[in-house]
């Protein structure tokens, strides 16, 4: 038999042949296309997911923090798992040291490995020491200016502030045990308080 070129069989996906005979496809020659098909929707879907996802997390921590739905204010995953920890702007750190009472806070970022290891620390300390101590967390990568300002030069870094002064009382770098945090708390915070 001898085939003319416009009669060669033509390769397909996975080794398959389609003779140009203009008869239709089967669909043995049509599951490569909806496999390729399958593997592009997962993707699409993931990001239908997390598309929804970001659309309805403000609305989710209003929820679950027992107010109306956050409007314009990023809302971190921590301040919903993390206790009495709060995240803090530069002004409102600085509103709250100058309310007097005693401030402990976290000098972060989010890429920063030991800073994630301070996160339950923090909270348990947190839950521990509710309403004694108020616990802040300052993102360095979005509050630049005050990090600058109260010489954060190494992360995690803890400030313990008092009596209403933006001068802290004490500094910490690096991460520190929940029981040694509370110790710190007691001696420098809390050592005016009876006990």
């Amino acid at each position: 038999l001898e085939m003319r070129s416009w009669e060669l069989p033509v390769p397909l996906v996975h080794g398959q042949v389609r003779r140009p005979d203009n008869s239709k496809h089967t669909a043995e020659n049509r599951r490569p296309r909806k496999a390729c098909q399958q593997i592009l929707r997962a993707p699409l879907v993931l990001v239908l997911v997390l598309a929804t996802l970001c659309l309805f997390r403000n609305a989710l921590a209003g929820f679950m923090c027992g107010g109306a739905p956050l409007k314009g204010k990023r809302i971190a995953l921590t301040k919903l798992l993390a206790g009495g920890v709060t995240p803090a702007t530069a002004t409102e750190l600085e509103l709250i040291v100058q309310q007097g009472g005693p401030v402990v806070v976290d000098f972060y970022a989010t890429w920063c490995g030991p800073c994630q290891l301070m996160v339950p620390e923090l909270a348990e300390v947190a839950r521990r020491m509710d309403g004694r101590v108020s616990v802040l967390k300052v993102d360095t990568d979005d509050e630049p200016d005050i990090s600058t300002e109260l010489g954060i030069e190494a992360l995690p870094t803890l400030l313990f502030f008092k009596d209403g002064s933006m001068e802290p009382v004490e500094r910490i770098e690096g991460v520190v045990p929940r029981d040694m945090l509370e110790e710190i708390i007691k001696e420098k915070l809390l050592a005016d308080e009876a006990i």
